[in-house]
């Protein structure tokens, strides 16, 4: 399983709005870079809080899977570029393609 770290509320909403739309929602994790999670400090390695770790809770907000704090957020159409970079971090993506070939698997 795969794990994305973003900086942002948008940048994870449009992550977890491109795994869905593969159909790949459950095969990574979206966590919230730089906000530590409450639920998760308690677990933390080596003293590093660990950040909220997000899910589509519908088209206005995302919910942490381990505390529960709902992040609001609009939906945005995914670009070109989103698909483009997405795509090609995906594990199945093999690391030699380039960005034309890795829009083509979408």
């Amino acid at each position: 399983m795969g794990l994305f770290i973003l900086s942002s509320i948008a940048e994870c909403r449009k992550v977890l709005e491109y795994q869905k739309m593969t159909g790949k929602d459950s095969e990574t994790l979206v966590e919230l870079k730089d906000v530590p999670c409450p639920a998760r400090e308690q677990h933390a390695n080596g003293g590093l809080c660990a950040g909220h770790q997000l899910v589509l809770l519908d088209d206005k907000t995302l919910k942490c899977q381990f505390c529960g704090k709902v992040f609001h957020s609009k939906h945005q159409a995914l670009t070109r570029e989103d698909y483009i970079r997405f795509g090609s971090l995906d594990p199945e993506v093999p690391f030699e393609q380039g960005p034309e070939q890795t829009i083509s698997h979408s």
